[in-house]
């Protein structure tokens, strides 16, 4: 029934990318992947520069499970936390998509990512060390994954100074 009235909207207002969004996210959560990824990609193309709907797309591209879309699942979560760096689970996704593809590295620097957020500073460390010994020293991601580390500890330090 939803499916039907949804039809009616992206039918009648083609140009909206809440229709086509909301669509694909009937679909995604019926299981109905494909169907799911063409609503998602439509709402991005009519808004190609929204942090949110380039996440939702590429959490339908992860689903998805191939390399092909694990790469472009990147490519969108990386746009999306360039925009808006603060949403934990965009790090998560991104973390999901790199560890699929084997790169083990990227996958341990993005949950440092959302560890530093969610404020877990001592599983932040953790992970960024992880990170630095499987990334090549001195690239941007090794270099983040230092700059978790030195946050965390600042952190933790601030947080015994407030008791």
């Amino acid at each position: 029934e939803a499916i039907k009235l949804i039809n009616k909207l992206t039918t009648n207002f083609p140009n909206d990318p809440y229709f086509h969004e909301l669509k694909g996210q009937i679909y995604f959560e019926n299981g109905k992947i494909d169907r799911a990824l063409k609503s998602y990609q439509m709402a991005t193309n009519l808004i190609p520069g929204s942090p949110l709907l380039r996440a939702q797309l590429a959490h339908v591209q992860i689903e998805k499970n191939e390399p092909k879309f694990l790469r472009m699942a990147i490519l969108n979560l990386l746009y999306s936390v360039s925009k808006d760096p603060t949403r934990p689970n965009v790090w998560r996704q991104l973390s999901i998509a790199y560890g699929r593809l084997n790169e083990k590295g990227k996958s341990s620097q993005a949950l440092a990512e959302e560890a530093i957020l969610l404020g877990r500073n001592n599983e932040a460390i953790k992970l960024a060390e992880r990170a630095k010994k499987l990334l090549k020293t001195g690239t941007a991601s090794w270099l983040r994954a230092e700059d978790i580390i030195n946050l965390a500890h600042i952190n933790l330090k601030e947080r015994k100074v407030r008791k």
